[in-house]
């Protein structure tokens, strides 16, 4: 089962178990994150403050391929807002940065995840969330009417950037 966490939680710490936990919904096609931190800032150094604490909040973990193999996905999301006085019009604009964890081989004649439990989970989850991605970026591609974001937390949180109104 995929899980979402809030990787900008002052409340996140190292027993994974006391994580904060994110879940996502669609609600009129769009995506509805519960549990997620928006936090205000106003320069270029705030925001790569936000995402460096985050990053550094991610999982990560030694594999037979990797030192330092992440063991998760990430999305950081930035909403920009911008008014205009004179007309008191207000736009707004959603960029999502994302880092995809690579997919990885369960080979069982090699030394690695499948050697510890909670690694091979996370290569599991990280393999069917890019499945599911793999899905719904075919369906698009063949216009399908129906796309399958339902079927994963990445799917759902990126459904407006994979299919929406992205430019």
């Amino acid at each position: 089962k995929e899980v979402g966490y809030d990787l900008l939680s002052k409340d996140f710490g190292r027993n994974q178990d006391t994580w904060p936990v994110v879940s996502v919904s669609l609600q009129s096609g769009e995506a509805v994150l519960q549990g997620a931190k928006r936090v205000q800032i106003a320069s270029e150094d705030e925001g790569l403050h936000q995402y460096f604490l985050g990053d550094t909040h991610r999982t990560v973990a030694e594999t037979p391929h990797n030192l330092n193999s992440s063991r998760s996905h990430c999305i950081f999301t930035i909403f920009i807002e911008a008014s205009n006085r004179n007309t008191q019009t207000l736009r707004s604009s959603k960029v999502q940065i994302v880092d995809l964890a690579g997919s990885e081989r369960l080979k069982p004649y090699e030394d690695g995840s499948q050697q510890d439990k909670v690694l091979m989970g996370q290569a599991v989850s990280i393999n069917v969330s890019l499945h599911w991605l793999e899905g719904v970026i075919n369906a698009l591609n063949r216009k399908s009417t129906a796309v399958p974001y339902r079927n994963s937390f990445l799917t759902k949180v990126l459904k407006d950037a994979l299919g929406g109104n992205a430019k």
